[in-house]
């Protein structure tokens, strides 16, 4: 064995644009993201998990020092596609929820092997 990837590897694709405004005197960074998120894998998506590690700051995250609470992500909208998708405590069709470091979005429509979507984070 060699370490090279075989003919049936793949590896997922994304790309963002980030639009950031830095408020020193509150603390605070208000902003807009673009992921467009290519599915390069051989399965149909119905399912996306967006990591969101600064919420590791947020109160109600286990951690070792109270110091660390800074705050985390407060979505005011999120969209797939341009369709705004509702904060839904059980994920039973489209939507979004949030599980400390992770957004678990249920999307509208599948995302077949080869077709890219568009996520709007503000």
């Amino acid at each position: 064995m060699r370490g090279v990837p075989g003919p049936e590897y793949w590896q997922q694709s994304a790309a963002y644009t980030i639009q950031a405004i830095l408020d020193v005197d509150e603390r605070r960074l208000d902003g807009t993201t673009r992921i467009v998120y290519r599915n390069e894998s051989p399965d149909t998506l119905r399912r996306l998990v967006v990591q969101l590690i600064q919420n590791f700051h947020r109160d109600d995250v286990p951690r070792i020092s109270p110091a660390e609470i800074t705050g985390g992500y407060a979505f005011s909208r999120v969209t797939v596609e341009g369709r705004e998708l509702e904060e839904l405590p059980f994920l039973r069709g489209p939507g979004y929820a949030t599980n400390q470091t992770n957004m678990l979005i249920n999307t509208p429509n599948p995302v077949a092997p080869g077709d890219s979507i568009a996520l709007d984070l503000d």
